[in-house]
C-alpha cells in the first residue's frame, strides 16, 4: 500500500473540512421540528428512550414487557443494549430523541471520517480524500437508509475495518490485525446490522483474497506463502473476535426468542435471497437519485406498481455526477498494475446485492449457513458503493497529478454528461407520455445533476488543458460542484433521510420522558395494539400493548392476539390462579381452542408436560388471590393466596422465555411455558410469596467475555505496534 507523504497536521485538517461540510449540510436534523422517520422514528426511538429510561433506573433493559406482552429486549441487537456510545448518550443526554440524532449522526459522520483515513492509506492526496469522504457519507446508501439506524452504524466503521485488516497484510503488522478484528467487533455490539456484519466478514476475505493472493494480485513484495498466511491469519483472528464480541446476542438470540419469534430459525431460501434486493432498475439513480422515489409506489406511479422492484430505501446508488468518471481515471492511470482485484470485487459484490436475479446470492445461501438469516439484500450495496467512493478520491488523486489523466477525466466525463443527457430525456418523456403529471416532480427528478453538469464540464474541460497556474483553483471549484451536488442528492432525497416540520416525537417525548419502568401494583390493562399505528409508543409510555412492532415475531401469536383470545391478554391483571391444568394437544389444536377462548367462560390452560395438578378450567380471577407487589421489565413480586389443601397453577398472560426464573417463598420452582406462548408455575396452598426475574442465562458472563476480548485487542495492539515502532491507525 502506498502512504501520502503529507503531513498529518493537513489531513487532519481535510478531517476538519468535511467535518464543517457535514455538520453545514445536516444541521437542520438538529432542529426541535426535524425528526427521523420510518424506522428511525417507530423503532429506533422508543427503544433508545426505554433503554435510556431504564438506564436512569440502574437497569440494564434486557426485557420489554411492554411489547408483545413481553419481548427479550436484549436478543436483538438493534436495540443498542451493549453499545458504550448508546449508553454515554442515553445518560448523559436528557432528550432521548436528541440522543437517537446524536448516535444516528456520530455514525453517518462516522463513514465519512474513517474513508479519509482509508483514502490517505492508498495514497490519496487532500482533495482527494474529501472527495472520496464526501462521495461516501452522502451516497445513495447513507441517504436511502437513513432511516434504518443499524445500517447505518456499520457503515460508519466499514472503512476503518477494511482499512486496518488491508494494512496488517500488506505490512504484516499484528498491531493493525488486532486492531481491525477490535473494530469488527464492536461493529457489531455497538448496534450493526447483523446481515451487514455476517456479509462483510465475507466481503473482507473477498478483498484481501482478490488483493494479495494470484492471479489478480497487485502487489508482489512477499512470497506466496507469507501472504496466504498473513491473509488466513488476519481473517481467522478476525472471525474468532467477532464469535466472542457478539456471543452475548447470539447466545440471546438462539436461546431466548425461540419461543417468542418465528425469526430464530434460517429464513426460507426465497426470502433470503429475494427479499428487497437491488434491481438493475435502481441504476438510474447513478444519474437522478429521485427516480428511486418517483418510480417507487411511494408516488403511486403507474398505478401503484412499483416499478422499481424493491423498497425505495434499497435501490438509490447516487455518487454524484463526477465519481464514476474519476473511477475510470484510477483504473487508466493508477500507479503500476490496474486494479483489477477491485473491479472484481465490485462486480461480485454487485452481483450479491441482486439477490437471487445475481445468481451469487443463492450460491452463498447454501454454501456460508450464516447467510441464511439476512434478508435485506438491497442493503448490500454498501460493499461495492464504499470502493467506488474510494476509487474516486484516487482518480482525482491521479487527475491532480497527471495531464494526460485529466484528459482522460475529460473523456470520460463527457461520456458521461451524455448518457445523463439521453436518460434523462428517456425518464421525463415515458412517465408523461403514459399520462402521469410528471411536473409536480420534474426539479426533483432532474435534481441534482442536471444543476451541476454544466459547471462540472466546464471545470474539468479547463482542467484538462493544463495550464498548471490555475491547477489548484480549479480543483477547489470541482471541490466545491461536488459538494454542492451531493447536499443536493441530500435534500433530493430527504424523504428518505429526516421529516421537516415534524414535531409529533418531540411532542410524546415531552409527555412521557423519563416515566419509570418500575410500577406498584397492576401495570394496568395492554392496548390492543398501538394507536400510532407502527410507532412503538408503548416503550415511551412504559403501558403494555398486545401486538406491538418487533423484529421478533411470531405468525401463531399475531394470530392468537387477533382471536378471542385478545379479551386474556387484555384483561386487567396478568397473574391468576388456577385449581388445574390440560396436557397440551398439538400446538395448532392448542391454538384452534385457545383462539375461542375469552373471559367470560372456564379458560383451558395447556402445559407440555405431566403437572399432577387435575384437569379443571376456571374463569380467570375466580379462584384464589393474586396481588401485584412490584412490577418491574425484569422483576415481578407477587403475593398470592392458594384456597384450600391442594397445589395449584399460576398462570399468566406474560410471555414466556427459558430466560425467567420464578421463586415461591425462596425457593426456585419450574418456570412452565402454559398456553403455548405465556408462563406460569405451580404454587403450594396457602399465603405465599413470589418473584419472577429474568435472569437469561450466560448473559453477564458472555459480555464480559465480549467487552474483554475487544479491550484486550486494543491492548495488543497498542503494544505491537510500539514493539515495532509502527502508526497502525
Amino acid at each position: 500500500m502506498n502512504y501520502d507523504s503529507t503531513a498529518r497536521s493537513a489531513w487532519v485538517t481535510v478531517l476538519i473540512v468535511y467535518t464543517v461540510i457535514h455538520l453545514s449540510l445536516t444541521f437542520p436534523l438538529f432542529s426541535p421540528i426535524a425528526e427521523p422517520v420510518w424506522d428511525a422514528a417507530n423503532f429506533v426511538f422508543p427503544s433508545f428512550t426505554f433503554l435510556a429510561d431504564s438506564l436512569r433506573d440502574w437497569r440494564l433493559p434486557l426485557w420489554d414487557p411492554t411489547t408483545n406482552c413481553g419481548d427479550p429486549f436484549h436478543a436483538d441487537p438493534n436495540h443498542f443494549v451493549l453499545s458504550p456510545i448508546a449508553w454515554v448518550l442515553a445518560l448523559v443526554v436528557d432528550s432521548p430523541l436528541l440522543g437517537v440524532k446524536l448516535f444516528w449522526y456520530l455514525h453517518w459522520w462516522l463513514g465519512g471520517a474513517t474513508m479519509i483515513w482509508l483514502s490517505r492509506s492508498f495514497g490519496a492526496n487532500l482533495p482527494g480524500g474529501l472527495v472520496a469522504a464526501l462521495s461516501y457519507a452522502f451516497c445513495g446508501f447513507f441517504v436511502g437508509n437513513a432511516a434504518s439506524t443499524p445500517l447505518i452504524v456499520f457503515a460508519g466503521w466499514l472503512p476503518l475495518i477494511f482499512g486496518l485488516a488491508d494494512r496488517a497484510v500488506a505490512r504484516r503488522s499484528l498491531g493493525s490485525a488486532f486492531l481491525a478484528a477490535a473494530v469488527f467487533g464492536f461493529s457489531a455490539i455497538d448496534g450493526g446490522y447483523p446481515g451487514l456484519v455476517i456479509m462483510g466478514g465475507i466481503a473482507i476475505a473477498l478483498w484481501l483474497g482478490l488483493r494479495y493472493l494470484p492471479p489478480l494480485t497487485d502487489t508482489q513484495a512477499d512470497p506466496l506463502r507469507t501472504r496466504i498466511g498473513w491473509v488466513a491469519g488476519v481473517l481467522i483472528l478476525m472471525a474468532a473476535v467477532l464469535a466472542l464480541a457478539w456471543a452475548p446476542y447470539l447466545n440471546a438470540y438462539f436461546s431466548e426468542t425461540v419461543a417468542i419469534n418465528d425469526r430464530a430459525m434460517a429464513l426460507d431460501r426465497m426470502v433470503a435471497t429475494d427479499n428487497n434486493p437491488f434491481t438493475l432498475k435502481g441504476l438510474l439513480s447513478l444519474w437522478y437519485p429521485f427516480s428511486t422515489i418517483i418510480y417507487s409506489n411511494f408516488s403511486m406511479l403507474f398505478n401503484g406498481v412499483n416499478w422499481m422492484g424493491s423498497d425505495i430505501a434499497f435501490v438509490n446508488v447516487y455518487l454524484g455526477m463526477a465519481t464514476l468518471p474519476l473511477c475510470w481515471v484510477w483504473w487508466r492511470h493508477g500507479n503500476g498494475r490496474k486494479p483489477t482485484w477491485l473491479v472484481v470485487f465490485l462486480l461480485t459484490m454487485f452481483l450479491v446485492s441482486l439477490g437471487s436475479s445475481g445468481g451469487l446470492r443463492t450460491l452463498i445461501y447454501y454454501l456460508i449457513p450464516p447467510t441464511r438469516y439476512i434478508r435485506y439484500n438491497g442493503a448490500l450495496r454498501i460493499f461495492w458503493l464504499f470502493p467506488l467512493c474510494l476509487a474516486a478520491g484516487m482518480g482525482l488523486t491521479f487527475a491532480f497529478r497527471n495531464l494526460q489523466a485529466r484528459q482522460t477525466l475529460l473523456r470520460a466525463f463527457i461520456f458521461w454528461a451524455v448518457a445523463a443527457v439521453l436518460i434523462g430525456t428517456v425518464i421525463v418523456w415515458y412517465p408523461q407520455s403514459s399520462g402521469f403529471p410528471l411536473d409536480l416532480y420534474l426539479p426533483s427528478l432532474l435534481m441534482p445533476g442536471a444543476a451541476v453538469l454544466i459547471p462540472l464540464l466546464v471545470s474539468v474541460w479547463l482542467w484538462s488543458r493544463g495550464k498548471e497556474t490555475k491547477a489548484n483553483g480549479l480543483v477547489l471549484l470541482i471541490v466545491l460542484l461536488v459538494v454542492a451536488d451531493l447536499g443536493g442528492h441530500l435534500y433530493t432525497n430527504l424523504i428518505t433521510v429526516w421529516c421537516n416540520g415534524c414535531s409529533e416525537l418531540a411532542s410524546l417525548e415531552k409527555r412521557f420522558h423519563r416515566q419509570s419502568t418500575v410500577s406498584y401494583g397492576e401495570p394496568g390493562a395492554r392496548f390492543p395494539i398501538n394507536s400510532t399505528g407502527q410507532l412503538n409508543l408503548n416503550q415511551i409510555r412504559k403501558v403494555g400493548v398486545v401486538r406491538g412492532y418487533s423484529l421478533l415475531t411470531s405468525h401463531d401469536y399475531n394470530v392468537l392476539s387477533e382471536s378471542r383470545y385478545l379479551e386474556v391478554l387484555r384483561a386487567p391483571f396478568r397473574f391468576w390462579l388456577a385449581p388445574g391444568v390440560e396436557r397440551a394437544p398439538s400446538r395448532s389444536e392448542a391454538l384452534a381452542i385457545l383462539g375461542l377462548a375469552g373471559m367470560a367462560a372456564p379458560l383451558p390452560l395447556f402445559v407440555d408436560a405431566p403437572t399432577g395438578l387435575p384437569a379443571a378450567r376456571y374463569i380467570p380471577g375466580s379462584f384464589g388471590s393474586v396481588r401485584m407487589q412490584r412490577y418491574a421489565s425484569d422483576d415481578i413480586q407477587l403475593e398470592v393466596t392458594v384456597p384450600g389443601t391442594a397445589h395449584a397453577f399460576l398462570a399468566s398472560s406474560e410471555r414466556y422465555a427459558p430466560g425467567w426464573k420464578v421463586w415461591v417463598d425462596g425457593k426456585p420452582q419450574k418456570n412452565w411455558k402454559v398456553n403455548v406462548f405465556f408462563r406460569g408455575t405451580i404454587i403450594p396452598p396457602g399465603k405465599h410469596s413470589v418473584v419472577w426475574r429474568y435472569e437469561p442465562a450466560h448473559w453477564w458472563p458472555l459480555v464480559i467475555l465480549s467487552g474483554t476480548t475487544i479491550i484486550a485487542c486494543i491492548g495488543l495492539s497498542v503494544y505491537f505496534c510500539r514493539r515495532g515502532h509502527l502508526l497502525c491507525c
